[in-house]
């Protein structure tokens, strides 16, 4: 018996409307095992938001997978490690094209230091110094590399030069003496130098000096840990304008791509180059240095501005026959008297004394004389023992034997950037007062047993 239609009778015509993959699943056809393949890699090769080359993170521009001219763009595919052409050959080259310079502290250097070390008998070295250092602080922030690359930043431009004085052609091999070398051409020169690489170290002991000299020259409070070198303090300049940039990232919509943005990034970079040089271009204000802080590119620059000693009493001692003669010195440095006179002494005589050693009372009255003077220099073949107390050998000058004359005065002219460097490298043990320090001597003389 026949179904009657809408009670579920099939007909020819109603089986065509009904899709066979659909209603009937089991009767579609089914795929090969290599048709199966060929689809599954069709689908794969399908380009998909998933297949745009991941982007790093940390860019420092607006960047979109969903821009094609983000996905093309050169900035975003540099992947490379960030590499830095810091060459002082080039950018001493550039300084010298960019003549005749209009900047002051450039004229101050070609008109007045070159002639300056020229002239010497060991010519002074110069030295084409990188404002912002390439490879000890600019190669340390990759993605400011790149970006900077991106819009044709140049390390070597004459805006990141400033020039400096370096070694002379005597330059000598002994420590101390290099420290001389160095303070008689930037006391000459009143240009910082450049020698001894920006990432120096000091102890905390010479730290906490440099605090005490900066509170004084400066009048800054400051503690150890703010005494920072040349390279850490450029480099927080460069991370604060990585981070000025990551923060307008964030709140605009910001792309380098056009030239008008790029010119801008690399007059970030020139900006921060400009205002250091300002800073080591102070050094030249005559008989403050100090006006550089906090920017000193060597630990030499530093020292001699912060680490040498204001003042100090010397005496001299030269013993002719059966008479010792004794000269007082206050030597003062870091005066508007020695930046004028190229000096790095100011040299005060403030006393003298002669003693006949053949009367019993030369003994107090030497002790008298030398009151709490720890450090004594001594003149000619004069014996380091002659003194009727002990004076340690790290308060004798000079510390080698050499010809010395019997003119004290002279002397001490002759040799003041070394008699400077031996102060600082000696510093004085707790101060004791002239009565204390007389008593004390005495008692060692054996002509007072009273001792505080």
């Amino acid at each position: 018996m026949q179904k009657e239609a809408g009670m579920g009778k099939t007909t020819t015509a109603s089986a065509a409307a009904v899709p066979l993959t659909q209603e009937n699943p089991a009767l579609a056809k089914k795929n090969t095992p290599q048709e199966e393949e060929a689809a599954a890699e069709k689908t794969a090769a399908a380009p998909t938001e998933e297949d745009v080359p991941s982007f790093r993170a940390g860019m420092l521009c607006s960047c979109s997978p969903r821009k094609a001219e983000c996905v093309h763009c050169t900035y975003r595919l540099d992947n490379d490690p960030p590499a830095v052409d810091n060459d002082s050959m080039i950018l001493r080259k550039n300084y010298n094209a960019a003549k005749p310079h209009t900047d002051r502290y450039d004229r101050y250097f070609d008109e007045v230091v070159v002639p300056l070390g020229d002239s010497k008998e060991n010519k002074w070295r110069y030295a084409a110094h990188h404002l912002i250092s390439g490879n000890q602080v600019f190669k340390q922030i990759p993605e400011l590399v790149r970006l900077a690359h991106f819009c044709g930043y140049d390390i070597n431009a004459y805006a990141n030069c400033i020039m400096l004085v370096g070694y002379p052609e005597d330059y000598p091999d002994v420590e101390h003496m290099k420290s001389v070398s160095a303070y008689d051409v930037m006391s000459e020169s009143r240009v910082q130098w450049h020698v001894g690489g920006h990432s120096y170290r000091f102890d905390i002991e010479e730290k906490a000096e440099i605090c005490r000299q900066v509170g004084i020259r400066n009048k800054k409070k400051l503690v150890p840990s703010d005494i920072k070198t040349y390279a850490e303090l450029v480099q927080t300049e460069i991370e604060k304008l990585k981070q000025r940039l990551m923060a307008k990232k964030d709140r605009q919509m910001i792309c380098y791509a056009t030239e008008q943005e790029k010119q801008k990034l690399c007059g970030k970079l020139d900006h921060i180059a400009a205002e250091i040089k300002s800073k080591l271009a102070a050094f030249t204000d005559v008989g403050k240095p100090h006006h550089s802080f906090p920017y000193f590119v060597s630990k030499e620059a530093y020292r001699y501005t912060y680490a040498l000693p204001r003042t100090a009493k010397v005496v001299t001692v030269h013993k002719e026959g059966t008479q010792l003669s004794l000269e007082c010195y206050r030597l003062e440095h870091f005066t508007e008297a020695i930046a004028q006179q190229k000096n790095s002494l100011v040299l005060n005589p403030k006393g003298t004394i002669i003693l006949n050693l053949s009367d019993e009372r030369w003994r107090w009255d030497c002790i008298d004389f030398c009151k709490n003077v720890v450090y004594f220099i001594y003149l000619d073949d004069t014996p380091r023992t002659i003194l009727p107390f002990a004076v340690e050998k790290m308060y004798q000058f000079p510390p080698d034997v050499r010809e010395t004359g019997r003119d004290g005065m002279k002397f001490l002219q002759q040799n003041d950037t070394e008699i400077l460097v031996w102060l600082r490298d000696r510093p004085a043990s707790a101060y004791t007062s002239p009565v204390l320090m007389i008593r004390r001597r005495r008692k060692e003389a054996g002509l007072d047993s009273e001792v505080m």
